[in-house]
């Protein structure tokens, strides 16, 4: 297959592959990861385990009891009348890090409380507090360390939303290895039996990462996981702490159940923005903790893939779409990467639910939106880059037929559009050019095989008759016809090939006065008299001789052809402006309006009258197709019945 890769395909790769490589290792598009992460999320909503309740410290609570924050024996009555209804473990997510000085008993009443069971998790925080400051590790007061602790601090990403815990963290004060403490919800589970024997393992040594300065952090991790979540804010099963005081909760309710016991009140301050919450309205860290134990419990913590992995993957398939563009048409292909891209757009948010796995792969469908730009772009400018070197070499192979090439100059040069529509303007105009010399071709076949082959045919029959001789004046009359039309294909011939680098500087004076010269004894047999006007000064045109020769010599022989005997032919060369200008002007019966069109075009004839001659329509069309090569112009004035008037204007030499 890589054979049969052009270079397009292989510039296409190659951004597409370095992009996506760049991209995914750089992490600029973390944020927009995130957004499909999250997405997947509200697509994956599941029923909350009717065994994990949240004993909530509501608004209902706080007006029931008081302000915040409450006397311990309070929390002493409460866990001990959780205790007696044996749940499988309950989780405090309050923190007791400093005694109570105005109620000393209260501390020792909630220490006896939870240091008799063995149900209780307590709450151990590792924060900074402000920028740069030390990292602190703050856990509940000594004399509550009878029962196990677990991290209820929670990771934010980049934008500021916990979507993950680190299943080992602490902190290392002088740089050593230190040992990891559990998150809140794997100690949790511990207690409750129900830790997967994936993640029941001793606490691991955790070795802080140096850097050029030294410690970069004393803080150290282990183990980043995603978590999945269940629902929005209050999804989970949630008592009122007053409630529970109040005895509205029946003494069996949490019985073998996990209960979790934390602050749900905005004003408390215990909130986080997640997924499936925002900064609208966030979630509280006790249902946090929730949806992470019973993520862990039911083996759907979902891991990150490495950076390698990721660039690797992304790099992958940001080059597949280079693989089947050049099978389909522009619009299929627009499609089918159309689907590519919504598929991708699945994959990124099936893939952590399905698998257990996020790989964020935003680069990916960054370069697939760029694949089809780029893609189109190499095509078009291959496509331009021919099409420029196919007229070009048009041109080149047209410039045989003269200024039939002028077909291919560019009609937008000097316009604002763009330049492929200005190609597509020339294609159209070689188009029409390549129709008008295949029709000028089959006309000429035509001319030739009717008005030439024609008359030599006659004169074979004649002289393979038995009374050619008496023939002779016919037959010398239709073979001079026919040389006659030779001698015109030849000159137009001339005139098509010839080159403006060919033509000299000629005195226009003298080349008028060697035409009306030769055109003479042709007006004398009509008695045709001939006035030549010159100009004063001498005039110099660039051209080539023998054609400007032959081309006035057309028009003043067509004067003098269409002009009844005893007129006058005037002929008057004169500077106009930066022009030198000829008119030839008869006395004759004159031109029809509507026919002044047709005079110039290949074998186009007047309508025989009875003062018109016969032609072939072919020297007014070399007239014209001289003149133009000329850079000049040709024109024709006439008043039927009375007299016409050709001018021709050349440029003359600076």
């Amino acid at each position: 297959m890589l054979k049969s890769f052009n270079l397009d395909q292989l510039f296409t790769a190659s951004i597409l592959f370095f992009g996506a490589l760049i991209l995914a290792l750089s992490g600029l598009l973390t944020r927009f990861d995130n957004v499909f992460f999250d997405a997947s999320q509200y697509f994956s909503f599941k029923n909350p385990p009717e065994d994990i309740v949240i004993v909530a410290i509501d608004e209902r609570s706080l007006d029931a009891i008081g302000k915040w924050p409450w006397r311990r024996e309070i929390h002493a009555e409460l866990l001990k009348t959780i205790s007696l209804a044996q749940p499988k473990a309950i989780g405090i997510d309050l923190f007791f890090s400093e005694p109570d000085s105005a109620h000393p008993q209260d501390d020792q009443m909630l220490s006896n409380v939870i240091n008799v069971s063995k149900l209780f998790v307590l709450p151990v925080v590792i924060d900074m507090p402000f920028q740069n400051a030390n990292i602190a590790q703050s856990a509940a007061l000594s004399f509550f360390n009878a029962a196990p602790h677990g991290r209820v601090n929670v990771p934010l990403d980049v934008d500021g939303i916990a979507r993950g815990i680190y299943l080992w963290e602490a902190v290392s004060p002088d740089g050593k290895a230190v040992l990891g403490i559990p998150h809140f919800s794997q100690a949790v589970l511990k207690v409750a039996g129900q830790l997967p024997a994936a993640l029941d393992q001793p606490a691991p040594l955790l070795s802080p990462a140096k850097n050029k300065q030294g410690f970069f952090s004393h803080r150290v991790w282990q183990f980043d996981k995603k978590i999945h979540f269940y629902g929005p804010p209050g999804h989970f099963m949630q008592v009122s702490y007053s409630s529970v005081l109040s005895g509205e909760v029946q003494k069996d309710f949490f019985k073998n159940k996990i209960v979790l016991v934390g602050a749900t009140a905005v004003g408390m301050g215990d909130v986080l923005a997640t997924p499936v919450s925002g900064y609208t309205k966030p979630m509280s860290g006790v249902e946090f903790h929730a949806n992470a134990i019973e993520t862990i419990r039911q083996n759907q913590l979902i891991t990150v893939a490495p950076i390698w992995i990721t660039a690797v993957i992304c790099a992958i398939f940001a080059v597949l779409p280079v693989l089947w563009l050049p099978m389909f048409k522009p619009f299929q292909a627009l499609l089918l990467i159309s689907i590519y891209f919504v598929v991708l757009i699945i994959l990124m948010m099936v893939l952590p639910i399905a698998t257990k796995y996020w790989i964020p792969a935003t680069p990916v469908l960054l370069m697939t939106l760029l694949a089809y730009p780029i893609w189109s772009w190499r095509r078009l400018e291959r496509a331009q880059t021919f099409l420029n070197a196919a007229l070009e070499e048009l041109k080149a192979d047209l410039k045989q037929y003269g200024d039939a090439s002028q077909g291919l100059d560019d009609p937008y040069k000097n316009s604002t559009i763009d330049l492929f529509q200005s190609r597509i303007a020339q294609v159209k105009n070689t188009t029409h050019l390549l129709r008008e010399l295949h029709k000028n071709r089959n006309d000429t076949l035509s001319f030739i095989s009717h008005d030439i082959r024609a008359p030599l045919a006659t004169v074979l029959m004649m002289l393979h008759s038995q009374d050619f001789i008496q023939q002779k004046e016919s037959m010398i009359k239709m073979l001079d016809r026919a040389n006659h039309l030779a001698e015109h294909f030849l000159q137009i011939s001339r005139a098509e090939v010839v080159s403006p680098a060919q033509f000299k500087a000629l005195a226009l004076n003298g080349l008028m006065q060697e035409v009306v010269d030769n055109i003479y004894h042709l007006a004398h047999v009509k008695h045709i008299k001939i006035n030549l006007t010159l100009d004063e000064d001498p005039l110099w045109v660039n051209g080539e001789f023998s054609l400007l020769q032959r081309t006035f010599e057309n028009i003043l022989l067509n004067a003098v052809k269409y002009s009844p005997e005893n007129t006058l032919v005037t002929v008057a060369v004169a500077k106009e402006n930066q022009h030198a200008q000829v008119c030839v002007t008869d006395q004759g019966f004159g031109i029809a309006a509507e026919k002044i069109p047709q005079l110039f075009k290949k074998y186009s004839r007047l309508e025989a009258t009875a003062h018109s001659t016969q032609g072939n329509g072919l020297g007014l069309y070399f007239v014209a197709l001289t003149i133009r090569k000329h850079a000049g112009t040709v024109a024709v004035e006439s008043v039927l019945g009375q007299s016409s008037t050709f001018t021709i204007t050349l440029p003359l030499i600076n």
